[in-house]
């Protein structure tokens, strides 16, 4: 993701990105948000729904095997649900641009990318 979006993120959600300001031997979020920018809007509506639950913090966002992929520290089963609901949307969302896509090798990509 580029800076410029994963700043507003971390900007507007700063307690779910607390690890962000650690040092990689610290957290795996000193890495930033691993992803192309088109996943910027699923992760902002996980973020407005995860905010509401105490406790929890980003550990890790990326793309693995071409699906999102978020680990996080304090779970709770409810957050767990919504991960799981924004990890399935990416599966159908183009990584570079947001558009409907579909799975390309470890990428999705819709028809223009």
């Amino acid at each position: 993701m580029t800076p410029l979006l994963e700043r507003k993120l971390i900007d507007k959600y700063p307690k779910l990105f607390r690890q962000a300001s650690l040092s990689i031997q610290e957290s795996c979020m000193a890495w930033g948000i691993d992803t192309g920018d088109g996943w910027y809007q699923i992760l902002e509506d996980l973020c407005e729904e995860l905010s509401q639950i105490s406790g929890v913090e980003f550990a890790q966002i990326k793309n693995k095997f071409g699906l999102l992929r978020i680990y996080i520290d304090n779970p709770t089963e409810e957050a767990n649900l919504l991960i799981g609901e924004a990890e399935i949307k990416s599966a159908h969302t183009c990584e570079s641009c947001g558009f409907p896509g579909e799975q390309d090798g470890w990428i999705i990509r819709c028809e223009k990318c």
